[in-house]
C-alpha cells in the first residue's frame, strides 16, 4: 500500500441502483463502508480540471488513493449520469465524479469529488 503525506482515513460506499417505482433510478448505499483506506485529500479551491472540448469542470475536492482500491465513478448502466460511489472524509460526504489511474509516482488513482447535497 502506498503511503501518502498528510493521509486521511477514507471510507468508500458502493452504490446499489434499482429502478424507482416512479421514473428514474434509486441509488442506495450500505450502512457500513465497503472499503476503508488512507489517501491524500486536496480540498476545494486548490484543484480544477479541463476536459477535452474546452469544457471546464471543477470538482469540490480531489483524493489520491492506492491503485488497488476499488473506486467506481459512474453507474455501469444506461443511467451513466448518476454518481456511483459515496466517499466520507472527516464526516463530510462526497460523490465520486471521475476516477482515473495515474501510472507515474508508483501508481495511484485520482478521484474527483463533488459534495453530496442532501
Amino acid at each position: 500500500m502506498k503511503t501518502f503525506r498528510r493521509a486521511k482515513i477514507i471510507a468508500i460506499y458502493h452504490a446499489a441502483e434499482s429502478l424507482a417505482s416512479t421514473r428514474g433510478v434509486k441509488i442506495t448505499y450500505s450502512a457500513s463502508a465497503d472499503v476503508t483506506t488512507k489517501g491524500r485529500f486536496v480540498p476545494a479551491g486548490t484543484v480544477g480540471s479541463v476536459q477535452p472540448g474546452g469544457v471546464v469542470t471543477d470538482g469540490d475536492a480531489v483524493v489520491f488513493v492506492d491503485d488497488s482500491v476499488d473506486v467506481r465513478p459512474l453507474a455501469g448502466s444506461a443511467y451513466d449520469e448518476y454518481p456511483r460511489d459515496r466517499i466520507v472524509i472527516d464526516s463530510q460526504k462526497y460523490l465520486v465524479l471521475r476516477a482515473r489511474k495515474i501510472d507515474s509516482f508508483g501508481g495511484c488513482i485520482r478521484v474527483d469529488l463533488v459534495t453530496e447535497r442532501e
